[in-house]
């Protein structure tokens, strides 16, 4: 009898510890998901990246900044990606999805101080453009050693916080 008391005391006890390690994987399951699923966005624009890093070196070099413009567009429509092409300075001469003219300087980004100091760079941040955070990868546009530029890939992550 008094055997069926303890464990009826206990109960509680049990259930509670059973609740905390279930919320305890679920928080730790949701953040390797998480960071799985960056990885290969990251992977993924990397790759997108380098489809089309030469076609944007070339317009780039010959300054023809509408052409830019316009792949930029054609690449978002076909891929969902946006594209930017920000030359070394932090001018941006093309992207995607807003009119350069109207952009900030990007020489600031943390992808693209990345991208000219160690080849590549990437970050997932908020962006003030479009009002939501971001994925951005970037890359070193250059031409005979020299960098003439920065291709930056990003995707928004908003999809993947609301599976989340």
């Amino acid at each position: 009898m008094r055997h069926k008391q303890l464990v009826w005391r206990l109960y509680p006890w049990f259930f509670f510890i059973a609740v905390a390690v279930t919320v305890l994987v679920a928080v730790y399951s949701s953040h390797m998901l998480r960071q799985f699923y960056l990885r290969q966005t990251a992977d993924d624009l990397t790759a997108r990246i380098g489809m089309v890093r030469d076609d944007f070196t070339g317009l780039l070099t010959a300054g023809d900044y509408g052409r830019i413009e316009e792949v930029c567009r054609r690449l978002e429509q076909s891929s969902g990606t946006r594209v930017t092409i920000i030359l070394s300075s932090g001018k941006v001469v093309g992207d995607s999805e807003q009119n350069p003219d109207s952009m900030d300087n990007h020489r600031d980004r943390p992808e693209v101080i990345a991208a000219l100091a160690q080849g590549r760079g990437e970050a997932v941040r908020f962006s003030y453009t479009l009002q939501q955070e971001m994925m951005y990868v970037a890359a070193p546009l250059t031409v005979d050693g020299g960098t003439v530029g920065v291709i930056r890939a990003s995707l928004p992550l908003w999809r993947l916080d609301e599976t989340l």
